[in-house]
């Protein structure tokens, strides 16, 4: 691929979590002219390590729409009938947008859990 062409974005939690959702936030329309810079598909992965290292969870791979700037995708908690652990880091991994070829914007993630 060629530079630019996908991202990966890595949280390191304060503390380790059971997460049960992520939300990714688009910028509003009001406030951007290009609505093709938004996220398109990709994947969540987790790690028991704060600085993502270790053995990833592939946590799922999801497709943001166009139109509400706001969007949950539920995690699952249980993979290949194993327990997914608590998780101290996630990366989102964004593998393409709606159109824009010079770049992408993720505006917010938050991580949902307990």
């Amino acid at each position: 691929r060629r530079r630019g062409d996908y991202a990966t974005l890595t949280v390191s939690l304060t503390s380790a979590i059971t997460i049960t959702e992520i939300m990714i936030e688009h910028v509003s329309p009001n406030i951007s002219s290009d609505p093709n810079t938004a996220i398109k598909e990709f994947r969540v992965v987790g790690f028991e390590d704060g600085g993502a290292y270790g053995e990833p969870w592939e946590l799922g791979t999801f497709k943001f729409a166009i139109g509400p700037t706001m969007q949950a995708f539920s995690i699952p908690t249980m993979l290949d009938g194993q327990n997914v652990p608590k998780l101290k880091s996630v990366a989102i991994a964004v593998d393409s947008n709606w159109g824009q070829e010079e770049y992408s914007c993720l505006y917010r993630v938050r991580v949902h859990g307990a």
